[in-house]
């Protein structure tokens, strides 16, 4: 990949995928609609993190075009689900394939940063949460207002959002609709980090691409190791962080990584996963 130039790796119709040097950048292009994420978007954004997992990338940046990060699911298209035949069946089955994306995008071997600004409300919210980390602007604004609409988060962010501030605020924020802007999420543990509107998407590319070079398979692992100290009760997380430590072991890069380190080189890792 030409760290000197920008690639488009693919065209869509609801999102923008660049590639820069060994950090990926997917934009949810539509603007006109607050990038609201519809069945298009769910499928492309799927196909994307697809491709993306066969390069050799440090990581992939979430972000969105226009005044809004993601202003939740695409109300017309709930609309004619439930007045569909069989309206539970529907809602489960945009439930569902919401939930298979997100899931893929927390098992990508790449760490992933949501850089929002503006509005991050429904399923947008639940979007960014599966990412690794969050960057968000002080105009950024957080919440979770499906009540409003009769529904409730469906996605999965009722569980990670939990999982990201305590069961406190977020029942509060799922039930009274309390939202948070960007100085707000980084003072709950919501927002890694907060940054200039300018600036959030420069601070994200250079988390990904610099620093020492690191292991992609490791990185992997790190990863599952993390999810599980979240999910899992402690036992659980140190018997997987156990597992996954000895599967490092016999990889190829801790053979490269540990010679490196003792011939004062830099590693040469594989460019493949686990």
């Amino acid at each position: 990949m030409n760290g000197d130039r920008e690639t488009m790796e693919h065209s869509y119709e609801t999102i923008e995928v660049i590639t820069k040097g060994p950090v990926a950048h997917i934009r949810l292009q539509r603007p006109e609609r607050r990038n609201a994420l519809s069945a298009l978007m769910l499928t492309e954004l799927g196909r994307a993190f697809r491709t993306l997992e066969h390069l050799t990338l440090s990581g992939i940046v979430l972000s969105g075009a226009g005044s809004a990060f993601c202003a939740g699911a695409d109300i017309g298209e709930l609309h004619v689900a439930r007045v569909s035949d069989d309206p539970a069946a529907a809602g489960r089955r945009i439930a569902l394939a919401a939930k298979s994306l997100l899931s893929q995008i927390e098992d990508s071997p790449c760490p992933t940063i949501a850089c929002v600004d503006g509005p991050a409300v429904g399923g947008g919210l639940e979007l960014v949460l599966a990412c690794d980390t969050i960057y968000a602007t002080p105009d950024s604004h957080f919440a979770l207002p499906e009540p409003t609409l009769g529904l409730l988060p469906g996605f999965g962010g009722v569980r990670r959002l939990v999982e990201r501030v305590g069961p406190g605020l977020a029942a509060e924020m799922v039930l009274t609709g309390r939202a948070l802007n960007g100085v707000g999420a980084q003072a709950h543990g919501l927002a890694t980090r907060l940054a200039p509107r300018d600036g959030v998407l420069r601070e994200a590319v250079a988390a990904l691409s610099s620093g020492p070079r690191r292991s992609r398979a490791a990185t992997a692992m790190a990863r599952q190791a993390l999810r599980a100290a979240v999910q899992e009760d402690r036992s659980t997380a140190f018997a997987e962080e156990t597992r996954l430590y000895g599967i490092a072991f016999t990889h190829q890069d801790s053979d490269e990584g540990i010679r490196a380190f003792l011939a004062k080189r830099p590693p040469e890792f594989s460019p493949d996963d686990i």
